[in-house]
């Protein structure tokens, strides 16, 4: 699967690089407004050397309360029935429960780490950076 998506990758920058050479470096799209569709900020808005830019197609699910609900009841299962914390390996307690809140700098940074490692399936950026190192615009970034 790894291997597929590394030679597909592979394809689609080769495929890219040929249209940037054919046109003298600049490819340009144009999208009717009729089939346009929201395009989500990301980090970067200048590819690194080496690199272009993509648009990946996809849905966004959107409806966080019911989110946090779910992901809050199975923290609170897992601190009641004494499960491993997955850090230390010791038995959580109900006094381990702390319900996860919404946060919209963390919402960026997940779902640009989501369409990344759809392709890299790696802790690494597709620029080639450590995925730690990515940003909120005022700062907030993943801690280890």
């Amino acid at each position: 699967m790894q291997k597929t998506r590394k030679i597909f990758s592979r394809l689609t920058a080769a495929v890219l690089a040929g249209a940037m050479l054919v046109s003298g470096g600049a490819v340009s799209m144009t999208v009717s407004a009729a089939s346009a569709k929201p395009v989500l900020d990301t980090d970067v808005t200048v590819p690194s050397a080496g690199n272009v830019l993509i648009g990946m197609e996809g849905t966004y699910a959107n409806d966080i309360q019911a989110a946090l609900k779910l992901v809050n009841q199975y923290r609170w299962e897992a601190c009641s029935n004494g499960y491993p914390n997955p850090v230390n390996g010791k038995k959580l307690t109900k006094n381990d429960y702390v319900p996860m809140e919404w946060s919209a700098g963390l919402e960026y940074l997940a779902r640009i780490r989501a369409a990344e490692s759809s392709q890299t399936i790696a802790h690494e950026r597709t620029n080639g950076s450590n995925c730690f190192q990515i940003q909120t615009p005022r700062g907030l970034q993943f801690r280890r």
